[in-house]
């Protein structure tokens, strides 16, 4: 059978075009088996996905984030600052400042996706929806993803640490795939690769959620602060949809 593609115009950086595109999937198919958020997170289309795990018995959802959330260190007493979260940062990268209040914000995002991750599969359980199954991972150094800041490195330390993009799409397939993950009924979990970035170990993964997810990562009120934010910062735009 012939495999069919159909695009979904998706916009990451414009809300009212994540809405529209979550709207206009709802329209196209009368399931959503798979969800892997890369890069961002958009506006994830719940009653499809409820439907999908009532109807066919499961569902996955799966959060690309990074080991770079453990690098993120709060300056204030607040974890994060939500207040400051809107505040555009430098746009140049000319000093060491720059470069590592750069990272900081990288890393704020990624604890950020770790964060939603959780939350999110407790919602699920909470609603009863156990067989909806929600991770996160770390797909290691991709060296086809890494930021222009990178310069400053020499290229063959970046090189020797990164791996190429086939072999960083594969916790993200194995956590969307593998029968393991829905008959172990693994969901709130954080997966690593090997080390190393996973430089000598390709597609060698494992739940990881203990060992290298940050305390931060781990904080339920936390997450909780970051779902109320969060909502509050996208409902002006679904009325306008």
């Amino acid at each position: 059978m012939a495999t069919r593609i159909k695009f979904l115009e998706l916009d990451l950086s414009d809300m009212r075009s994540c809405i529209s595109a979550a709207q206009n999937f709802v329209k196209l198919e009368e399931r959503l088996d798979i969800l892997i958020a890369n890069a961002a997170l958009s506006v994830v289309t719940n009653d499809l996905i409820q439907h999908t795990s009532e109807k066919f018995g499961e569902a996955r959802i799966v959060i690309v984030a990074s080991h770079a959330h453990a690098m993120y260190k709060p300056v204030t007493s607040n974890k994060i600052d939500f207040a400051g979260l809107r505040t555009e940062g430098s746009k140049t990268l000319e000093s060491f400042s720059e470069v590592q209040a750069s990272l900081q914000r990288y890393a704020r995002s990624k604890l950020a996706n770790v964060l939603f991750a959780q939350r999110l599969h407790r919602n699920f359980q909470a609603a009863g929806h156990s067989n909806i199954l929600v991770n996160c991972l770390n797909p290691g150094t991709d060296s086809a993803a890494l930021p222009p800041m990178i310069g400053f490195i020499s290229f063959s330390i970046v090189r020797w640490t990164s791996i190429p993009s086939e072999d960083g799409a594969l916790t993200t397939l194995l956590i969307a795939t593998d029968p393991e993950i829905k008959s172990k009924a693994l969901s709130g979990r954080y997966f690593d690769v090997g080390p190393l970035a996973g430089k000598f170990y390709y597609g060698y993964s494992w739940d990881a959620t203990d060992s290298k997810m940050s305390d931060l990562a781990k904080d339920t009120e936390l997450a909780d602060t970051l779902w109320e934010w969060s909502l509050l910062a996208v409902d002006p735009f679904k009325s306008t949809s």
